[in-house]
């Protein structure tokens, strides 16, 4: 019997002590602070380096978000692009966790073969994909990928009559995806399609009636998805655990996103969508009744269990009892719910439109009451085209708007310069007509474009879009070892080139014979 009480106390202690959330790596803490801090290259390195290779892996999914989020903030297309497609084509199979379901109840979230995310970090996705393909002037897949994002949800309701609940589907209020899939729709001439997308946004959040109507209008040559803050902190709580509940990292307001463009007087835009506001959402969440009546379930067994053990005088008894306790612990422990996530997420989207003039000039992007949410953009002349660009605001100022590196997405500065692993401000792949501007900054003549790229692989730096595979590291300008450029527009653009970065000490044969034959 003394034996029987011992046991007893051990198994009210485990109950007592709850269940445990997992899930959480040291590298979303990194990559966190660096998407905080504006140092989008440095998260997306991060991102690449830590990602699931694995298609069976719970994080599969995930580690694809991350890398899609922070190469967009980053503006580096062809690793966005590529995230985008793996993101897109996971989403959207069907019966990846097929058959786990009655798994999951028993053992519990980790049964699923791979972790899709809440509702509303799923839809976050789809719009992140749709932003990659407004980048790149692909209005039908942009205007896909929004649709893609408006799924419909599953809201517990109450019946008044019985006084019981019952779930319903509703319609998505995702603003942002009904916003870009209205202008997807008016770039490809679907007027009606775009009207149907404009009044549902409208009918959602009638302070967007403004932005529908510019959409409406063809107002702007020019388009901004602008994504600040992050999005809110995955927890578990309650009982065992079981409740997955948010926390706002980054606290909502209305603060409007101001737009200058070459110091006029700025345009205010408004707040479209709140992810905080969705994570609070419970029909932008899933599985709460099922981990919540898993707990309830264990709690009796255990409770009940232990009673049995505790005044029965038979043994066959005592043993049953402590069985179902032991049942009602296991189930218990499963009840947890993981708190894993893609930290990248923003907290809140603005849309802009504005008309930018067709010499070149910079638009400047804040937010009211944060003097830390800056950023001035050098706009290139107008190509005639109506053109979108992402950014994702840093929370300390960026404000320069001078290129000072010549680039892929810029082109060339107004005087001829060498590379800049030779001393130069040039950080251009070279091509044959790049070696003859070379050869004006003073390259040698024996020097060929064949030599410039054995110099790149002899200082161990990766060119993308040449060679295997896409460099995982961080920007040569950052002291990294990859040489890629961001799209115009971008974050990650005016961080690399438009600011004055350490000079490049070359260590190879081929750079050294290089500068001696230049000095």
């Amino acid at each position: 019997m003394r034996c029987l009480m011992v046991l007893i106390s051990v198994l009210l202690g485990v109950m007592l002590g709850g269940g445990c959330a997992s899930g959480v790596r040291a590298s979303d803490d990194a990559i966190l602070r660096a998407v905080r801090n504006g140092d989008h290259g440095i998260a997306k390195s991060i991102a690449l380096r830590e990602r699931a290779a694995n298609l069976r892996d719970k994080r599969y999914l995930l580690d694809q978000e991350l890398v899609l989020w922070t190469a967009l903030a980053e503006g580096d297309m062809p690793v966005a692009t590529r995230a985008a497609d793996d993101t897109y084509d996971f989403l959207r199979l069907q019966g990846v966790n097929a058959g786990t379901e009655g798994a999951r109840f028993f053992v519990g979230d980790q049964a699923a073969r791979t972790w899709k995310g809440e509702p509303f970090e799923q839809a976050a996705a789809l719009a992140a994909i749709a932003a990659v393909d407004g980048v790149k002037g692909d209005w039908g897949n942009m205007r896909a990928s929004a649709l893609s994002a408006t799924f419909q949800l599953r809201e517990l309701a109450v019946v008044e009559a019985e006084g019981e609940g019952e779930v319903r589907f509703v319609a998505s209020d995702f603003e942002i995806a009904h916003a870009l899939a209205a202008l997807g729709a008016r770039e490809l001439g679907l007027r009606e399609e775009m009207e149907e997308a404009l009044r549902d946004l409208a009918a959602i959040n009638p302070e967007l009636g403004g932005l529908a109507g510019m959409i409406r209008s063809g107002a702007g040559n020019t388009a901004f998805i602008v994504d600040y803050g992050s999005g809110p902190e995955r927890i578990a709580s309650g009982e065992d655990g079981s409740v997955a509940a948010y926390r706002e990292r980054t606290p909502s307001d209305s603060a409007e996103l101001v737009v200058t463009v070459n110091g006029r007087a700025g345009v205010g835009f408004p707040v479209v969508t709140d992810y905080n506001r969705l994570a609070f959402d419970l029909k932008w969440t899933s599985l709460e009744a099922q981990r919540r009546a898993k707990s309830a379930i264990g709690t009796g067994l255990v409770y009940g269990g232990i009673g049995v053990a505790a005044i029965s005088d038979d043994s066959g008894a005592q043993l049953a009892g402590l069985g179902a306790a032991l049942a009602g612990l296991a189930l218990k422990a499963t009840a947890a719910a993981d708190t894993r996530q893609c930290v990248a997420v923003p907290q809140r989207t603005y849309l802009a439109l504005v008309d930018v003039p067709h010499g070149a000039g910079f638009v400047k992007l804040g937010i009211n009451g944060h003097p830390d949410a800056l950023i001035e953009l050098p706009m290139p002349a107008d190509a005639g085209v109506f053109t979108l660009h992402y950014v994702r605001l840093p929370t300390r100022p960026n404000a320069r708007t001078s290129v000072v590196y010549a680039n892929d997405a810029w082109g060339s500065l107004e005087q001829p310069t060498l590379p800049w692993v030779l001393g130069g401000r040039c950080v251009r792949v070279p091509t044959y007509d790049l070696v003859r501007e070379y050869r004006q900054a003073g390259l040698p003549e024996w020097v060929t474009r064949s030599d410039l790229l054995a110099m790149y692989e002899e200082e161990g730096i990766a060119i993308s879009g040449i060679g295997a595979g896409v460099p995982n590291g961080v920007h040569i300008l950052e002291g990294g070892d990859a040489l890629y450029t961001p799209v115009v527009g971008s974050a990650g653009f005016v961080r690399l080139f438009c600011r004055q970065q350490p000079s490049y000490v070359p260590s190879g044969e081929m750079a050294i014979r290089i500068l001696e034959d230049v000095r």
